[in-house]
């Protein structure tokens, strides 16, 4: 991929510069001399960089959490994607949102476990599906569904 800086000067786009663009690190971030208004946005990106890392961490352990107390009880037989799918409607319906919300959140994570699917990487993909369903400049600000729009 690369990059360019142009101007339109009396009405044509001239090329002021070419850089070739890649892909960086956290560790590269730091080895390229950034333009003053860029500084704040990269400060942003490495502690974005960093917060995803630990929110991976801490999602990786919860779910090996979850696996070695249903293992410790022998419980995993009771976790077909049906039954797991009906726990998560029964929590739905109860009052305590914040225990709901952390029980319904555990059924999600002992399914995937169940289905042998990544969590974050199933959704992103739902993820890039519903932000091509609902492009900004048609859905912002509606809940009409997508084929509506």
């Amino acid at each position: 991929m690369s990059g360019f800086w142009a101007e339109i000067e009396t009405g044509e786009l001239v090329l002021k510069e070419a850089e070739e663009a890649r892909w960086l690190g956290k560790k590269d971030l730091d080895s390229v001399k950034w333009l003053p208004a860029d500084i704040t946005i990269i400060d942003k990106i490495k502690k974005n960089i960093d917060k995803g890392a630990a929110d991976m961490d801490r999602l990786e352990a919860l779910s090996e959490r979850i696996t070695k107390f249903n293992k410790d009880r022998d419980w995993d037989q009771f976790h077909s994607p049906s039954n797991l799918a009906k726990s998560i409607a029964i929590e739905y319906n109860r009052d305590d949102v914040i225990e709901e919300l952390a029980d319904v959140t555990n059924y999600c994570i002992q399914m995937s476990q169940v289905l042998g699917v990544d969590l974050v990487d199933i959704i992103n993909a739902k993820m890039d599906v519903s932000e091509k369903k609902y492009p900004v400049d048609k859905a912002k600000g509606v809940s009409t569904k997508y084929n509506k729009l």
